[in-house]
């Protein structure tokens, strides 16, 4: 099993939208969590599962949120590029993914 990692932006992505949904219900945020967890061991045990969005990333979609864990396998890992918003500003983070291993958390 390949190891995964975070882009360093997406732990400030995770974190923003916690704190929405945690200004709206507290049950709710930690159901955000939970399902980025989900998602991410999925990635980890079937990369290759998801749809491909490009010739080299995928993207995951959470089961409840408007959301979508963006992705890219390597030889040795998978790096996350982004915690999307399905209806905000496609293809923002696609600069995160400029060298062949980006800096990542």
């Amino acid at each position: 099993m390949k190891r995964l990692r975070l882009h360093h932006d997406v732990g400030v992505e995770i974190e923003d939208a916690y704190r929405f949904y945690e200004k709206r219900d507290a049950a709710l945020a930690e159901r955000l969590l939970a399902e980025i967890s989900r998602v991410r061991a999925f990635i980890e045990e079937h990369p290759r599962m998801y749809q491909r969005i490009d010739a080299k990333h995928r993207r995951a979609p959470l089961d409840v949120f408007p959301y979508s864990i963006v992705y890219r396998e390597f030889q040795t890992e998978i790096i996350v590029f982004a915690l999307a918003h399905e209806s905000r500003k496609p293809n923002y983070w696609r600069h995160r993914d400029r060298s062949k291993s980006p800096r990542s958390e």
